[in-house]
């Protein structure tokens, strides 16, 4: 007899612990889909959408210890707003977004998950942006979503270019083609021969919030989209946000001195092991010395030391992720209407 699944709503406060344990047991797990991380952007950007923060859970049929209990086996961290259903977050400051799946078989949570929705009664459309383009949670909605006879539309939203890392970084160089290995060498030797050259990894949140103006300064002057884009609010979220994924030792900001001047950062955050490169800036003064790019390359030195076996640059298609060795990763939208 198959386990029976199950689907109730829940709140941060209620679900928090089981989401946590359950995200260590999820292969598409990613810093995005905490309840850190998402509680943060509901409390400074929920407005007047409505929480629909889905609990899938299994009471196992069969006989033993474990026999009669429910498990929570996926999380959909939804919200409502004008007839829409979407994910928690929007795409200007959340890269990705998807179901949290454990040990269940993803069609039928994506189906159990669905049918909860179509219970409802204020809604039209299912409106699923930035869902990694290899996850099972993408196929399973289609196919969950075709079942319920509901039209269900799929299309690249974006790139988001990543590097598998080797066991240290003289393999990570080797890997380059001879091109981008030759220029990484020359800019390093060039850039060590202007000055002295230090990076601090900050990771407490003590240091992280105390560098984190003249991160966010430095960001503004390498780009004017980037100036534009920093609003108040979305600097205040990255801010409380990143301070309290420090707290769960989730958060790193590297930063390169020049001659004792910071002059490039790298904001990142960590999930087992992955490194997200969440958003990064330079002192344009500094351009000619390639500092930026420099940065991240030091930064993928620190992080394969640690252990790190994967490296995702994003969204974008930013020349210097290439050069740096990334390969394209698809992100997907998905629109489904009853």
């Amino acid at each position: 007899m198959a386990d029976c699944l199950k689907v109730r709503e829940a709140t941060f406060e209620g679900l928090a612990d089981r989401w946590e344990r359950l995200l260590r047991a999820c292969r598409e797990a990613t810093v995005f889909l905490t309840p850190t991380w998402q509680r943060v952007w509901w409390e400074q950007f929920g407005g007047g959408a409505d929480l629909r923060l889905l609990e899938v859970t299994r009471e196992s049929a069969h006989v033993g210890q474990a026999a009669g209990r429910a498990v929570t086996v996926a999380v959909a961290p939804l919200m409502s707003l004008d007839g829409v259903v979407s994910f928690l977050g929007g795409t200007d400051l959340v890269d990705y977004h998807d179901l949290i799946v454990g040990d269940a078989d993803p069609v039928r949570v994506a189906d159990a998950a669905l049918r909860r929705v179509a219970s409802w009664e204020d809604w039209h459309t299912l409106d699923l942006k930035s869902i990694p383009g290899d996850s099972p949670n993408l196929k399973a909605l289609l196919e969950a979503a075709r079942g319920l006879n509901w039209r269900a539309e799929d299309r690249v939203e974006d790139l988001a270019p990543g590097i598998t890392l080797p066991a240290s970084f003289d393999e990570y160089v080797a890997s380059l083609d001879k091109k981008d290995r030759h220029e990484l060498r020359r800019k390093l030797r060039r850039l060590h021969a202007t000055g002295e050259i230090t990076q601090e990894a900050l990771a407490s949140p003590a240091d992280i919030g105390a560098a984190f103006d003249d991160f966010i300064a430095l960001v503004r002057l390498s780009s004017p989209e980037k100036d534009l884009f920093l609003t108040a609010p979305r600097v205040e979220f990255v801010r409380s946000a990143t301070v309290a994924l420090a707290e769960r030792d989730q958060a790193r900001l590297f930063l390169m001195r020049l001659d004792g001047k910071r002059v490039a950062g790298s904001l990142c955050f960590k999930y087992g092991e992955r490194y997200f490169g969440y958003n990064s800036g330079y002192d344009p003064a500094s351009r000619a010395l390639a500092v930026g790019l420099l940065n991240h390359a030091m930064c993928l030195e620190r992080v394969i030391e640690g252990g790190a076996h994967y490296f995702d640059f994003m969204r974008g298609d930013e020349p210097y992720k290439y050069d740096l060795g990334a390969k394209d990763r698809e992100i997907h939208h998905v629109v489904i209407r009853r």
